[in-house]
C-alpha cells in the first residue's frame, strides 16, 4: 500500500504462485516447478531445475567463500547446459 501511496508508477504488480488468472507480470514462489515464465530471477541457493526452460535465469552473486563456492556450482553447470552467460559488476 506504501508503495502505491508514494509513487503509483513505482509498483510493480506481483502475487505468490499459484495466481489468480490473469496473472500479473511479477510471480513469486518458493517453488522452481510452479513457474512457467521466460525470466526467472534465482535468489535460492538451488540450481533452476533443469525441466524449467526460461529465456533468462538471473543470480545474484554474494561475495562471501561459502556461498561463491556455490554460485561458481551452479555457474558450471549452467554453462554445461548450454546458457549465454552473462556477468555484470553492480
Amino acid at each position: 500500500k506504501l508503495l502505491r501511496a508514494f509513487q503509483p508508477e513505482s509498483y510493480l504488480p506481483h502475487c505468490l504462485c499459484p495466481s489468480p488468472e490473469p496473472a500479473p507480470p511479477i510471480l513469486i514462489s518458493a517453488n522452481f516447478h510452479a513457474l512457467n515464465c521466460p525470466l526467472i530471477i534465482n535468489l535460492s541457493q538451488s540450481i533452476v531445475p533443469a525441466e524449467q526452460t526460461p529465456e533468462r535465469i538471473a543470480e545474484i552473486v554474494i561475495q562471501q567463500d561459502a556461498v561463491l563456492r556455490q554460485t561458481r556450482q551452479r555457474y558450471r553447470e549452467y554453462q554445461e547446459r548450454g546458457y549465454t552467460l552473462n556477468m555484470h559488476n553492480l
